[in-house]
């Protein structure tokens, strides 16, 4: 008998969102979404996603029939953002992969 996946779920703006089937495929590893399975990961969600990040979450909320209008990323965390992606561009910070 093949063993059941056990579900792993985060939560972000509010919304409990399974993603099981994407830990394998997070660029920043499937350890990461383990360590907030159950556990609300907002904060963290907008200080190391970019702005493709965020419409690719209003599309997994919109897919598992959640409401994706709480999703806005905030000015500050947006501004970090930026500030982010251009440091990674000139290289002068790599994003953490966590294993």
């Amino acid at each position: 008998k093949k063993e059941e996946k056990k579900r792993v779920e985060i939560i972000i703006y509010g919304q409990k969102l399974d993603v099981t089937n994407w830990l394998n495929k997070h660029p920043g590893g499937r350890k990461v979404l383990l360590i907030f399975n159950g556990r609300d990961a907002t904060e963290q969600f907008e200080l190391m996603h970019s702005p493709e990040a965020f419409a690719r979450l209003k599309k997994m909320l919109a897919a598992a029939g959640k409401p994706a209008d709480s999703v806005k990323q905030s000015k500050i965390s947006q501004e970090f953002s930026e500030l982010r992606q251009e440091l990674v561009k000139k290289g002068l910070f790599k994003t953490p992969v966590v294993t």
